[in-house]
Formats: structure tokens, C-alpha cells, sequence
């Protein structure tokens, strides 16, 4: 599969919308099935989650129980910040590279 390179909007001169992925025609329509979540915000990659989402704290849930070892509260407290910088680090670059056009 090719990666996401371009999406574009336009209309036609017979008044038709146009969609095109990586230059290619997707979607003519007269717009009736063509709404604003044709964008190109609707291909955005994703936000990183908050610090305090339930995603992060699942991170550092199966983080902690991966430990050999059980963690004291006060490493655990000063954990989530870390894992939380590791991800987002993970997260922006994956980003970064998707709107290059990698995998």
C-alpha cells in the first residue's frame, strides 16, 4: 500500500467535487456525499494523548507490570512523566515520517 502523500478538494468545472489521493481521482460526487470531513485534517495522524489520558496511564499500568521487580510509590509517582516523554518522542516522530511519506 502506498503511504498517504496528498489529499486534495476541488471542484470541477461542471460543479462536481473532486476528491484526489496521491494525485489520483478518489471521489467525484456532486457533494452530497462529500462533506468537511473530507480534508485534509480527516488523514491528520492522530494527537498524543494527555499526560493524564487513559492511554498513558495503560502505558505505565503494563510498564510497571513488566518490571521484574515491584516499584516503591515514589518511583512509580515520577514514572509517568518519563513514560509519558518517551511516547510522545515516539508518537511526534512517527508523525513526523507519515507526513513524509514513510511507513
Amino acid at each position: 500500500m502506498d503511504a498517504l502523500r496528498s489529499v486534495g478538494l476541488t471542484r470541477d468545472t461542471a460543479g462536481m467535487c473532486v476528491v484526489t489521493v496521491n494525485d489520483r481521482e478518489a471521489i467525484r460526487d456532486n457533494g452530497d456525499v462529500i462533506s468537511h470531513y473530507a480534508t485534509l485534517d480527516w488523514f491528520a495522524p492522530a494527537p498524543v494523548p494527555d499526560q493524564g489520558s487513559e492511554v498513558i496511564n495503560d502505558a505505565c499500568l503494563a510498564f510497571v507490570q513488566a518490571m521484574p521487580h515491584p516499584l516503591p510509590r515514589e518511583i512509580w509517582n515520577d514514572l509517568k512523566p518519563a513514560v509519558y516523554a518517551a511516547m510522545k518522542r515516539v508518537l511526534e516522530a512517527r508523525s513526523a515520517e507519515s507526513a513524509k511519506g514513510g511507513s
